[in-house]
């Protein structure tokens, strides 16, 4: 890793946050770089052993629940609750925890697949929608001819 970031493949922090009782960092590195470490599975920081993976920051909706906006970009008047579908915040959803009443709004309206169970929330990982989503965006990488499995986050 060294000689690669002496002949100017270099990394940069974007930022870092706290999860429960772990420190995490996010990094953009070089795709090199990047490949060596996604790898190795992990690296060792400040002598702890941490894990590393692909962070993938999809833009998806938290007052619509549809994808490629932000809550603050978002151009629809009708809020949608993202366990239920149902006109309400998903913060005050009487179904929050009866997971029989989810509705994913993504998969309910898909026109293109039928198919689709629309019996998840609509920030599930496992929607087919998200899946569809997280596929675009990682053609869309340049992994430096390296290309990561669609896992699940």
């Amino acid at each position: 890793l060294q000689d690669l970031y002496n002949s100017g493949k270099k990394f940069n922090i974007l930022f870092t946050y706290k999860l429960e009782k772990y420190n995490c960092v996010v990094i953009r590195a070089h795709p090199e770089i990047r490949n060596i470490l996604i790898t190795q599975r992990t690296i060792v920081v400040d002598k702890v052993l941490c894990p590393v993976y692909d962070r993938i920051n999809l833009k998806h909706c938290q007052k619509c629940c549809q994808y490629g906006h932000r809550t603050k970009e978002c151009k629809n008047d009708i809020l949608l609750c993202s366990y239920c579908a149902e006109t309400h915040s998903f913060l005050n959803c009487p179904n929050k925890s009866d997971t029989t009443k989810h509705v994913c709004i993504n998969c309910k309206n898909n026109p293109t697949n039928q198919t689709f169970s629309s019996t998840h929330n609509s920030f599930s990982n496992d929607c087919p929608e998200y899946l569809r989503q997280k596929h675009i965006y990682i053609s869309k990488v340049n992994y430096g001819g390296f290309t990561p499995p669609l896992t699940k986050l």
